[in-house]
């Protein structure tokens, strides 16, 4: 493939890019953008983002379970009221010799009830099962902080992601603006007859090649706008976009992190939860073993009309009260067989806790120990920037007066680009390192 097809193909990328990004503006170009800081996004997205809706909905279904009532507690009062009407043709013959022989013979029955239970004693039922909707309250809370913590790290990820889009763009404004000194230069010694036209021409080739690539950053930037906003609106009336140029700067205290890791990690928090639920249980089956007691007291009223027979009407009312017991002897040992059932499933979540915490805690180690290398990769790669940016000044000038060559130009001009963007990236991994320690710490959220 010769020179001249190369610039064409390139000429055609470069074409098929700004097809692209007009297509892109022709969809997002009519709606309003705006800057947005990164505590402002994370508090709009508290609010509107449909996951966590879902998950304090959640919460607020076990806050109502967590009563006195439904523990059973309280005690029951209920009302009962019933009023018939019949008509029937009635025949009757008494032993004494009388007939009685009607027919639409009219009745009424009016009943009324007013019942009152109380549960005294259970086994300490109630008691166990206002623990039990205890803890399921807190595994509410736990879902919705986990809901929330992922949310947060999302955004946090997608905010430093347009971040690092665009110190990218930065980084490509100035590769093109060296590249077009480049072919400045180029042309330049190609009138003076000091260099080739292959050497002008490559540095066109390079100079789109660059122009090209900027096109696509601004489009994957446009993309991450995108994301961003789903996360932390409702609806795409308005696209917003990070207004901070640099990371933030997180209060990260080693020392400190692990212990907050084995008291607020998520996962662990609710293995433990569970744990609790499981020997909850075999509490609850326990209860089953004692007698139960309780307190009735009813009021009851009737009334019934006959239109014919020996009794036209009939009233009675008056109240009745007392207690009840209740033991169960003998249930062909299926409580003894849920108890030993319960007592297994308790030493699976005992087990289950510790393998969680264990496991969390060796990646608690692998993120430190990956958030300690990205630091020192930041660093290197903040040196080499800077001598790659020496480097390539000398390079140019040297390219001027004519002591180098356009090979050894681009070579310059390559290394600089490789450079800035490892630091980027070494930069943007360093941010994450520290999402992560945060996240695996449960400090992402307060």
């Amino acid at each position: 493939m010769n020179l001249q097809t190369k610039n064409i193909d390139k000429e055609m990328i470069k074409t098929k890019f700004i097809l692209l990004s007009i297509f892109s503006l022709l969809i997002f170009g009519t709606k309003a953008q705006q800057n947005i800081s990164l505590d402002s996004a994370v508090k709009m997205a508290l609010i509107n983002n449909y996951s966590i809706e879902i998950a304090r909905s959640q919460q607020q279904i076990a806050g109502n379970n967590l009563s006195l009532g439904n523990a059973g507690f309280l005690p029951q009062l209920k009302a009962n009221a019933s009023n018939q009407w019949s008509e029937n043709n009635v025949k009757q013959e008494l032993s004494n010799g009388s007939i009685t022989d009607k027919t639409g013979v009219t009745g009424n029955s009016l009943n009324a009830s007013l019942g009152f239970s109380w549960t005294l004693f259970d086994g300490s039922k109630m008691f166990v099962n206002r623990q039990k909707f205890n803890q399921q309250y807190q595994l509410s809370e736990i879902a919705l902080k986990q809901a929330s913590e992922e949310l947060i790290y999302k955004i946090m990820f997608q905010y430093y992601s347009i971040i690092k889009q665009k110190q990218q763009i930065k980084v490509s404004q100035q590769l093109i603006d060296l590249y077009q000194k480049r072919k400045e230069i180029a042309e330049l010694k190609k009138q003076s007859g000091a260099a080739s036209e292959v050497d002008f021409l490559q540095a066109g080739v390079d100079l789109n090649a660059q122009q090209a690539n900027l096109l696509k950053q601004q489009l994957l930037l446009e993309n991450q706008r995108n994301q961003l906003t789903r996360l932390i609106s409702k609806n795409f009336s308005i696209i917003y976009d990070a207004s901070e140029s640099e990371y933030k700067a997180l209060d990260i205290k080693i020392g400190l992190l692990k212990d907050k890791m084995l008291t607020q990690n998520i996962q662990i928090r609710n293995a433990e939860t569970n744990k609790n639920l499981a020997k909850l249980s075999i509490s609850e089956y326990k209860t089953n073993i004692f007698p139960r007691l309780g307190f009735g007291f009813n009021y009851n009223f009737a009334r019934s009309e006959n239109g014919a027979g020996f009794i036209l009407m009939n009233q009675s009312n008056g109240i009745n009260y007392g207690f009840t017991a209740s033991w169960t002897l003998f249930d062909g040992l299926n409580n003894n067989r849920n108890i030993q059932n319960a007592k297994i499933n308790r030493s699976i979540s005992d087990a289950t806790y510790n393998d969680i915490r264990m496991q969390y805690e060796m990646q608690f180690l692998n993120y430190l120990k990956q958030f300690e290398n990205n630091l020192q990769i930041s660093n290197l790669e903040k040196e080499n920037s800077k001598s790659a940016g020496f480097n390539l000044q000398i390079a140019l000038e040297k390219y001027k007066l004519g002591s180098i060559s356009d090979v050894v130009l681009k070579e310059a001009q390559r290394s600089y680009e490789e450079s800035q963007l490892r630091l980027i990236n070494a930069r943007f991994d360093q941010a994450v390192s520290e999402l992560e320690l945060l996240k695996i710490a449960g400090e992402l959220v307060k």
